[in-house]
């Protein structure tokens, strides 16, 4: 039995809630299309002006070549080791890619390697034995040394701290 006899007047109402869902449809991917286009044309844009370029056709700038600031001599530090004295030796190197923060680092060397010391001896062997714990305490010298830099009003950062010697006993 058709549908019509049973919903007489359903039939004519079932062509406009079909016309309305295929309209609503068209209208939500001509929308979807509008913002990736303009997504794409303002990404274009952003990359031509942080390249220096106006007329659109940006080449990506090369990033410059990493800087690497050694903190000599290594940190030792001693620590709580279940109830004895363990030390801590590490030997850093800290990545930038600006001539400005290098100098930043070696001007706050000091300063630099006090919070560090300080940061190293706050932790115990079980923290820092494993490789998440050295991980850990690699990410948190790092921030330790941009919260530092950003203190003195430095522009820039450091992209990488790296322990190129660590030894624990």
């Amino acid at each position: 039995m058709p549908l019509t006899r049973i919903f007489p007047r359903q039939a004519g109402q079932s062509k406009i809630v079909m016309l309305l869902i295929v309209l609503n449809v068209a209208a939500i991917a001509a929308a979807a299309a509008a913002v990736f286009y303009l997504a794409h044309v303002i990404d274009s844009r952003m990359v031509a002006e942080g390249a220096g370029v106006a007329d659109g056709s940006a080449v990506p700038a090369q990033p410059q070549p990493p800087i690497y600031v050694s903190l000599e001599p290594p940190l030792v530090v001693n620590f709580d080791r279940n109830g004895r004295i363990g030390y801590l030796q590490a030997e850093i190197q800290l990545m930038t890619r600006e001539p400005r923060v290098q100098e930043a680092l070696q001007q706050h060397a000091p300063a630099i390697r006090n919070n560090l010391l300080l940061l190293f001896s706050s932790k115990s062997y079980a923290e820092v034995a494993g490789r998440d714990g050295k991980e850990r305490l690699r990410h948190e010298a790092m921030q330790e040394v941009n919260r530092m830099l950003f203190e003195r009003g430095v522009p820039g950062h450091v992209e990488e701290l790296y322990f190129t010697g660590f030894v624990m006993q």
